[in-house]
């Protein structure tokens, strides 16, 4: 999941919460089970870009890219 504009809440089947903000990539590999809630924040329009894969991912991956106002 890419965020490309705006605020987004999601709560796992096992109340795990998380935001993510515009910049942010995240990795679902949790594609099992009850699902997962989400939620827009706030007034500005929410834009996600969803990535459907088919196959097996590394053993090492990151989960989660946080966007920096200091990257470039």
């Amino acid at each position: 999941m890419v965020v490309l504009r705006g605020i987004i809440d999601t709560t796992t089947s096992d109340r795990e919460q998380r935001r993510f903000e515009a910049g942010d990539i995240t990795l679902a590999l949790d594609t099992e089970g009850r699902g997962h809630l989400a939620d827009a924040v706030g007034d500005e329009p929410l834009e996600v870009l969803f990535i459907p894969y088919v196959g097996r991912f590394p053993a090492r991956l990151p989960l989660l890219v946080k966007h920096s106002a200091t990257m470039a």
